[in-house]
């Protein structure tokens, strides 16, 4: 997991997670 991380910009991480929380807050509703 680490390695894959390494490859990944930190702007892209922030942005999959943030899209993440908001695809399971819809989900929520």
């Amino acid at each position: 997991m680490g390695t894959i991380q390494k490859g990944i910009p930190r702007s892209v991480m922030v942005k999959l997670e943030g899209f993440t929380i908001l695809a399971s807050m819809q989900l929520a509703l």
